[in-house]
């Protein structure tokens, strides 16, 4: 039995259909790809922006600080209105929003009297970029750390 010229070419139309359809669908697939590496891109940036932010004003505060006074704020919102001062001194617009998790909760790092030295993101996820600062090679974004320590008083 022969087919006939006309199942030949509806063979080749569903061939031609289903090719059709799996490029459509890698394609979608690396250009959904390429836009959440976008995203990312631009919230490491953002991160690091924020955590710049956040550096300066713990250096700031550290700076401004009264004899007798812990040179590291109790509290984060403390970099926004510092208690220490009647006169409202303020080293950052607001305490922001870690651009990876989209909340104010950030990790803090601790100095020796119990302030806090610095803040890094609660994202446990893989950075793009592996250094965050010269020197560093970080594995997470729990790892890229943005404070102030004070630089050691020189011996008498």
């Amino acid at each position: 039995m022969s087919r006939s010229p006309a199942n030949r070419e509806s063979g080749f139309a569903i061939l031609w259909v289903m090719m059709l359809a799996t490029a459509l669908a890698l394609s979608s697939a690396a250009l959904l790809q390429a836009a959440a590496q976008g995203w990312r891109k631009s919230a490491e940036n953002e991160l690091l922006a924020v955590g710049g932010e956040f550096t300066r004003a713990f250096q700031r505060y550290a700076e401004a600080t009264p004899a007798g006074s812990s040179p590291y704020p109790r509290r984060l919102e403390d970099l926004v209105q510092d208690p220490r001062f009647t006169a409202p001194h303020r080293y950052l617009r607001q305490v922001y929003a870690d651009p990876l998790t989209g909340k104010t909760d950030w990790g803090l790092l601790l100095s020796a009297d119990g302030g806090i030295a610095g803040v890094h993101s609660l994202s446990g996820g893989k950075p793009l970029r592996r250094q965050s600062a010269p020197g560093t090679t970080n594995e997470t974004y729990r790892d890229w750390h943005f404070g102030y320590q004070l630089p050691p008083t020189p011996a008498h």
